[in-house]
């Protein structure tokens, strides 16, 4: 009888070591259905990467990629709203986990960006477009920071006569 109970506790433990998945090959399923245009399957392989892996080395990247895809409004069932709002919390995961990756600066514009051209935000946007420029100001989007912070609350309209004017 135990002999039998250990039989079984040594398959278990074969199979179950056998089925295993490492991070890399879920973050490469991953890429592979946002590559195919499967943005829903994309979400949810990222989201197990994370739950499974959550140290992993793909973590700042798989955050950034899950903002892109709730800022794509890939979740039918959730308002523009809702994604856009989920979209600026993995950003700013990115952005307080990873302060030093690229994936961080571009977060941070991203947060910007959604508060003042989705959200309407315009005081959020402002600050997140300043935090922006303070921290990252080597980066090649600093001048697009600048314009937006110029132009928040102003009909794109009348942003083209001002350009006109100016010319």
């Amino acid at each position: 009888m135990l002999r039998a109970f250990f039989s079984i506790i040594l398959l278990t433990i074969v199979i179950v070591g056998c089925t295993s998945v490492t991070d890399k090959e879920i973050y490469d399923s991953a890429k592979a259905k946002y590559d195919q245009g499967n943005y829903p399957e994309t979400l949810q392989e990222y989201e197990r990467l994370l739950k499974g892996f959550p140290q992993t080395e793909y973590r700042a990247e798989t955050l950034f990629e899950i903002g892109k895809l709730y800022h794509g409004q890939v979740v039918k069932s959730l308002t523009k709203e809702q994604n856009y709002n989920k979209a600026i919390s993995y950003y700013k995961k990115v952005y307080n986990e990873f302060p030093e990756r690229s994936e961080s600066e571009n977060s941070l514009f991203m947060i910007g960006f959604l508060f003042a051209n989705e959200l309407h935000v315009l005081d959020s946007a402002k600050y997140y477009y300043n935090l922006f420029i303070e921290t990252y100001p080597e980066n090649e989007m600093v001048l697009s920071a600048k314009a937006e912070i110029e132009n928040l609350g102003i009909a794109a309209e009348e942003i083209l006569k001002r350009k006109e004017a100016k010319e």
